[in-house]
């Protein structure tokens, strides 16, 4: 009992200040938190990196001594399979094959069969709108994009910026409820009287414009 003095000034300071103790408490959570999800997070990686030894169920392994996880085997020739199998008490042994379905292109590079097949597809989505893919940069306009259709649009939204996004939707909607050129009023300050035809490519300009389309009308003289 001769330090309990000295434990009660010290329990009194540490909540005499009620601030600086509901400070050191939630301090003290938030690293036990922090340390309870790395260890977490560190079981998790060890318990990856063996679940293909504890979901086999292999009672004996031959390995290369150069490979360092079971994921990454290196393989062995066919007559260390033959020796094994001769061993005394190996009823059963056979070759153990890890990875992926692998690809391999037209350069000579592998890749993932998921990747290949969704690089695919959007080398088609690109092809139903006018791109070549490897002709170097190129320009498509709003009406181009536009006529791609539905589906191939979709694989490509994810490569195209917000602005684009916007103004080619408003234009797909607007081609598919198209029901006639809208009528604008003749511009202010205009000394002359339109012919219908003149009228009517007035409208049309407004019209492309509103979309941010470029147009060109020829007149027929002769």
């Amino acid at each position: 009992m001769r330090y309990s003095g000295i434990l009660r000034i010290g329990f009194k300071l540490l909540v005499n200040d009620r601030g600086k103790f509901f400070a050191l408490l939630i301090g003290i959570t938030f690293a036990v938190f922090l340390m309870m999800e790395m260890t977490a997070m560190f079981a998790g990686i060890l318990n990856r990196a063996f679940s293909p030894v504890t979901n086999i169920g292999a009672a004996m392994w031959i390995m290369d001594p150069a490979v360092n996880t079971a994921t990454s085997p290196i393989p062995m020739p066919d007559y260390v399979l033959d020796a094994a199998r001769s061993m005394d008490g190996v009823s059963y042994a056979v070759p153990l094959f890890m990875g992926g379905a692998m690809v391999k292109l037209a350069n000579g590079t592998w890749m993932e069969r998921e990747e290949a097949t969704a690089m695919a597809e959007a080398v088609t989505a690109l092809a139903e709108i006018g791109v070549q893919v490897g002709a170097g940069e190129q320009q498509l306009g709003a009406w181009q994009m536009s006529g791609a259709q539905q589906t191939a649009w979709k694989k490509l939204e994810n490569l195209v910026d917000g602005e684009s996004d916007s103004v080619i939707k408003q234009l797909r909607q607007a081609v598919t409820e198209f029901k006639g050129l809208p009528e604008i009023d003749e511009p202010k300050g205009l000394r002359a009287e339109l012919r219908p035809y003149q009228k009517t490519g007035l409208h049309f300009l407004a019209y492309a414009s509103r979309f941010k389309l470029g147009a060109l009308l020829a007149d027929d003289m002769g």
